[in-house]
């Protein structure tokens, strides 16, 4: 059936570089609820720079509803992030926790984790990343609420992005003064939501725009896969990715039919929470 809440998480851009907790919590007093206060962020280097106070003990962090991590993988340092979580990271956590992963997957000791989930049934992980991909442990695959192959970054958008990143750098070097191209198609990130079910109306337009489970790695497929051909399939889902635009590329196309009785203030203000623009308006 149809959840109680949609909670969309979204980097803002800034603790990627650093060693870091993302930590959030949300409101399920309405049907939809996409209000997310941040409690807390650990980020011990960032806090070592800047000796700022909006930084908050891992202690207090691990007691949120909602954790995400975004490191990078440090073997060695002041700040290690390898086996992160581990046992004693997880006995901290709330029976109901959801913990994301979209950083590296040695952030994480899966077997504790695994071992976790199996004590905390109503906790959900969701994991895009995983150790020795791609070859990927199949019982934490089980495990997972939403499981996908390492394609948290594989937007268009992100690609664009990264794609201007070299080129500015190479006209830098180049000392040109070349126009970098708008790649981004506005006729085909515009679309027309189909609403059959008005309750949940925010939550199946997000699912229409981009149906994150549809990124899922099926687990029956790939256990039923031979050892040898796992990681052939894993990778195949990557190269095979389709294009997957993000929220705030999304340009909803209403009409008068829809217009009073769905997008109303409300929800129009938590669509453009996610990014969504609307056409004409």
């Amino acid at each position: 059936g149809t959840s109680d809440i949609t909670v969309v998480l979204k980097d803002n851009g800034g603790t990627n570089n650093y060693p870091g907790l993302d930590v959030s919590e949300f409101d399920t007093s309405e049907s939809f609820q996409f209000t997310i206060d941040v409690l807390a962020i650990n980020d011990p280097p960032l806090f070592d720079q800047t000796k700022s106070q909006s930084f908050i003990d891992l202690e207090e962090v691990l007691q949120s509803d909602i954790i995400t991590l975004h490191v990078p993988l440090t073997k060695s340092g002041k700040y290690p992030t390898i086996n992160l979580v581990n046992d004693k990271f997880l006995k901290k956590l709330k029976s109901d926790v959801i913990l994301i992963n979209t950083s590296r997957g040695e952030v994480i000791d899966e077997q504790a984790l695994i071992c976790f989930k199996k004590r905390n049934p109503e906790s959900k992980l969701i994991l895009d990343v995983w150790r020795n991909e791609p070859n990927i442990n199949i019982e934490l695959l089980q495990q997972a609420f939403i499981g996908t192959p390492h394609i948290a970054g594989y937007s268009y958008d992100a690609k664009i992005r990264a794609t201007k990143i070299l080129f500015d750098s190479l006209q830098k070097f180049l000392k040109t003064n070349f126009n970098y191209p708008n790649f981004l198609n506005k006729d085909i990130t515009s679309f027309v939501p189909n609403i059959s079910e008005p309750d949940y109306s925010i939550e199946s337009i997000i699912s229409q725009y981009w149906n994150i489970l549809g990124d899922n790695i099926s687990f029956s497929q790939y256990a039923s896969l031979a050892d040898n051909e796992r990681s052939t399939f894993y990778d195949s889902l990557r190269k095979n990715y389709p294009i997957r635009y993000e929220y705030g590329s999304g340009i909803i196309d209403t009409n008068k039919q829809n217009e009073s009785s769905v997008f109303n203030n409300k929800a129009r203000s938590n669509l453009r929470k996610l990014g969504f623009k609307f056409k004409n308006v």
